[in-house]
């Protein structure tokens, strides 16, 4: 890892970056009922099919046959304070664009992810997720003071049958607030405290745009 990180550093260091016309392609717009650049109807029809006109973040994850996507603060109509919202897709091929569905409720309208005792306003947002055994696990985002200003992270259980969220703990409230989890066989790596099995190597920085950047490592079977 340590040999990986100084590789990409002097690469970057000593590379030019220049853009190569036509190597980078617009597939689709994901999100909205109409195409902004070529003012056309969006495959998604995000609009109509579950009232999301935009979105923050987009983090995802693989789970259980399917690609959960993690929103931050979403538009809707009328204007909300600040909602979050979860969609999903079982399409595996992004080729024509991807058949995105949010978790809706009866009136159609994008179900709002909430945990018991948590703030989820703005700025505090599901901004992580994994599944281990069957079982999804969301990180949250909470405690703002202020714009991009998060005050902790938190773990919670995610049951898709009832959209509903357990809290499991508090994850971080310095150097873990916003983070990222990379599934790791341990037999693959010297240095981590285990030999054997499986592990998640956890990204992680503090201050929003002003921190650095950390590394944990937790074992699959010891993150609830």
């Amino acid at each position: 890892l340590i040999f990986i990180f100084i590789f990409v550093s002097l690469a970057v260091v000593s590379a030019t970056v220049v853009s190569v016309s036509g190597s980078s392609q617009k597939i689709c717009q994901l999100i909205g009922d109409k195409d902004r650049q070529f003012n056309i109807p969006t495959p998604t029809q995000t609009g109509v099919n579950a009232k999301v006109y935009g979105t923050d973040l987009g983090v995802a994850f693989q789970s259980n046959g399917k690609l959960i996507f993690l929103f931050g603060d979403t538009i809707t109509h009328p204007l909300m304070n600040s909602p979050d919202s979860i969609a999903y897709t079982s399409d595996y091929s992004p080729n024509d664009c991807i058949d995105l569905k949010f978790y809706v409720d009866e009136n159609s309208k994008f179900k709002i992810p909430e945990v018991a005792g948590i703030s989820l306003k703005a700025f505090e947002v599901p901004m992580e997720g994994i599944e281990i055994n069957g079982q999804n696990y969301v990180f949250f985002t909470t405690d703002s003071t202020g714009e991009g200003q998060m005050g902790r992270s938190v773990l919670t259980k995610f049951n898709e049958g009832d959209f509903s969220f357990d809290y499991l703990y508090d994850f971080s409230t310095g150097k873990f607030i916003n983070v990222h989890i990379v599934r790791v066989d341990n037999s693959r790596f010297d240095g981590l405290p285990e030999n054997s099995g499986k592990g998640l190597l956890i990204y992680g920085s503090g201050t929003y745009r002003k921190s650095n950047l950390y590394l944990s490592y937790i074992s699959e079977d010891s993150l609830e």
